[in-house]
Formats: C-alpha cells, sequence, structure tokens
C-alpha cells in the first residue's frame, strides 16, 4: 500500500497492510503518526526504535514529543529535526537496536557531536527507545481502535514505559526527578460529520481529506449524497442520523452544518447537542446565528447546550465561493483542535 504525500498515516487501530519498502523519501517525511509503521515493521520481526523529542533549547521545526519510527534495517518515518540530523539520527538508532539498551541523546547546542550543529546555535535532546514491547503496541492498538486517547511515559532514567488512558492536564514534555520523565499524548485522528446540501458540502469533504481527515457526508440532497458516493465518500440521507450519529461522533469529531434552509438543522442538533463534539458550527451570518439560537431556545435546548453551537463559522469572515468557505471552516477546525494539543 503505497501512503500518498500529506496523506494521515493510518492508526494503528486501521492495521494498514503497509510496505516497508514503499516508504521513502519526502513521503516518509510526511508520517505524523509514526506508531503504525513501528507496529508494522515489529510484525515483520524487525527490530525498531522510537525517537522522541523531549527538549529544545532554542528554535525546532518540530513541537515537543514529535517522533520518528527508526527500523533496524534503516528505514525511517517522521521528522523531528533539520535535514542535516536525519542520517545522524537514524545511525545513533540502529546503534541503539544493535546495543538493546535505550538513550538520551543531545544534538547540536552543548552537544558532544560538535560536527553536527542545528540553525542559529539550538540544541535538541531524543529519547530512543528501542524496548517497547509488542504487548504495549498492542495496548495503544486498542486505545485506537476505541478512539481512545492515551499517554505514553517514557522513564528515561529506567528504560521503562507505560501506556494509560489519557492523563489529563500532562502536556507533552519532561518532569519528574532529574527532568527524567517523558509524556506523550497520543489522540485519535480528527474526522468530520458534514451536515448539508450542494457544492459547499463536497468542497469541505475534499479538503479535509487532503489535509488527512474522513469525512461523513449528511444530507436531505439526493444529488449530493450520490456526487458524494462518486468521489468515494460515505454519505447518508439526513434521515437517518438518528442511527448512526451517536456512533460517529465523539470527542474528536467536528460536526459542520452547510444548509441554506436552516430548518433542516433540527435532527442534526437533537441527535448531537447531547454528545461531546469538540466543534459544533453552522453556516449562516451573525444574525442568522441569532435567529437560529432564539429558534432552538423553543425547542427546549439548554443555554449550555447552544453556547457550543458555533456561528457564523470559519476564520474568514466573508467567504462567498465553495472552495473558500471550505478554507475557512476547515481552518477554523484546525485551530479549536490546536487549542484543544488534539494537534500539533
Amino acid at each position: 500500500m503505497q501512503l500518498p504525500v500529506n496523506a494521515r498515516s493510518p492508526s494503528i487501530g486501521e492495521r494498514a497492510l503497509l510496505d516497508v519498502s514503499s516508504v521513502h523519501g519526502d513521503e516518509a517525511s510526511y508520517v505524523e503518526n509514526a506508531l503504525p509503521y513501528l507496529a508494522h515493521w515489529q510484525k515483520q520481526g524487525e527490530k525498531t526504535a522510537l525517537v522522541t523529542l523531549v527538549e529544545r533549547d532554542g528554535s525546532s521545526p518540530r513541537p515537543i514529543g514529535a517522533q520518528m519510527a527508526i527500523g533496524a534495517s534503516g528505514l525511517a518515518v517522521g521528522h523531528i529535526a533539520a535535514d542535516c540530523l536525519h542520517e545522524a539520527i537514524v545511525e545513533e538508532a540502529k546503534a541503539a537496536i544493535l546495543a538493546g539498551e535505550n538513550r538520551l541523546v543531545r544534538y547540536g547546542k552543548g552537544s558532544p557531536y560538535i560536527d553536527l550543529k542545528l540553525p542559529c546555535g539550538s540544541g535538541i535532546d531524543l529519547y530512543f527507545d528501542v524496548c517497547l514491547a509488542p504487548q504495549q503496541i498492542e495496548t495503544m492498538a486498542r486505545f485506537f481502535d476505541e478512539r481512545k486517547a492515551f499517554t505514553l511515559s517514557m522513564d528515561m532514567a529506567t528504560g521503562k514505559s507505560e501506556i494509560s488512558p489519557l492523563m489529563h492536564g500532562v502536556k507533552n514534555g519532561r518532569s519528574g526527578a532529574g527532568n527524567m520523565l517523558m509524556q506523550r499524548n497520543y489522540f485519535p485522528p480528527i474526522r468530520l460529520l458534514i451536515a448539508g446540501n450542494g457544492p459547499s458540502v463536497l468542497s469541505l469533504a475534499r479538503l479535509a481529506a487532503e489535509t488527512g481527515f474522513s469525512s461523513l457526508i449528511c444530507s436531505t440532497d439526493d444529488q449530493t449524497l450520490e456526487f458524494a458516493r462518486q468521489q468515494g465518500f460515505e454519505a447518508r440521507a439526513l434521515d437517518d442520523i438518528a442511527e448512526y450519529g451517536s456512533v460517529y461522533t465523539d470527542d474528536y469529531t467536528a460536526v459542520v452544518l452547510l444548509f441554506h434552509d436552516h430548518e433542516k438543522e433540527l435532527p442534526v442538533y437533537q441527535e448531537l447537542l447531547p454528545l461531546s463534539p469538540f466543534y459544533l458550527g453552522a453556516m449562516g451570518s451573525r444574525n442568522t446565528h441569532l435567529a437560529r439560537i432564539d429558534g432552538l431556545r423553543s425547542f427546549g435546548f439548554s443555554e449550555e447546550d447552544l453556547a457550543r453551537i458555533k456561528g457564523p463559522i470559519g476564520l474568514i469572515p466573508v467567504a462567498k465561493s465553495p472552495s473558500l468557505l471550505a478554507l475557512s471552516v476547515l481552518s477554523d477546525i484546525l485551530n479549536e483542535a490546536q487549542l484543544r494539543e488534539f494537534v500539533c
């Protein structure tokens, strides 16, 4: 299976049958979730290293918690530092795998590797974990399967790692005695439930797909549903939302309503407001949104629930074309996801 450039790497739970030999070059650098590759290589009998950025001293192109998966053969996916360090990181990982011991390595400022410099004189600490057991990988797979967030705690002093349900209040970073505990949070892939009619629905779904997010399209319009299915999207009639809405919607789902006839929104609110999508927004002007809220109030929705509906949606105040509206809305969703630290 060839992963296209910029595509979301599959979660462990998707059990992608990755062809190790097909992952190379720039394609490998764009992988954000390295865990599926780590799991696949282990199943193929290859020893592996999970490399994590645990400290930055100065500027760095990647956030704390950025990771790479590296196999004993030298295959690597993910991106942590400047290209000039890539080969050094791979060689360090291979050495750690051969020794069978985890290690914490400094690069750049303050590093014993004086021939490896980072831009602007910065420095980074990388943790090479070669001791993750297959059972631990399976535990992470189970969390991904169930779309549950979790925390990987790496004791860099002892070399032991533990996986647990998401530890709320814990951010990606180091803590503990000697600053030797590294904790890294993982979240299920963001997905969209797009309810609406017309070209804006398909524009948003296509842009989301290019960004690496899956979408479920719900519509009252047969043509919208037909076009969506022709383009490979899962599409369902809005009348069936009571059947599938609660199954699809969770804490990591963004719900977007793109109806010009706002009376068609009511079934969505009835089914999804009691749930916990991290983003719930509807198309329309500010006046339209005020009228929407007044109308929903008459149906008995609580003020707390009504306050969760975002409107107008999008980061661009006036976006008239379907493509510009899609860009505006998806940017708004990603901004909210980043505030919640679902994405880097």
